[in-house]
């Protein structure tokens, strides 16, 4: 096992077992049911999908404060994952900001490098 997988195995509870979804603004890896998904109306207004059902392509989000702060400095990243021009309101960070967990263990998330983030 590489040195990646020991440190993602050492943070969750076991290995990743169901479908695998990429954070669009640290590139890192988790479950579907641990990161936040967004999809683009026709407007190119983004809107939460808590229950991850809305149609269309969905860009995905760990609920940490630096990925969603992320959000802000990177808007180029959710246009690329949606595949199309997107408006992102400060209503939307707002609501993104509320679903952060209280717990500062759940803030950290691995980058693509292998580096923790907060």
């Amino acid at each position: 096992m590489n040195q990646r997988a020991d440190e993602r195995s050492a943070r969750s509870s076991g290995p990743l077992t169901g479908p695998v979804r990429s954070c669009v603004v640290c590139r890192g890896k988790g479950e579907r049911g641990e990161l936040l998904r967004m999809v683009a109306d026709e407007a190119g207004r983004l809107r939460l999908d808590p229950r991850r059902i809305l149609p269309g392509r969905g860009a995905w989000v760990h609920p940490s404060s630096g990925c969603v702060q992320g959000l802000s400095r990177r808007p180029d990243a959710l246009g690329r994952a949606l595949r199309r021009k997107v408006v992102l309101g400060a209503a939307t960070l707002d609501a993104l900001a509320q679903r952060i967990p209280v717990a500062g263990a759940a803030d950290r998330v691995e980058n693509r490098k292998g580096n923790e983030e907060s």
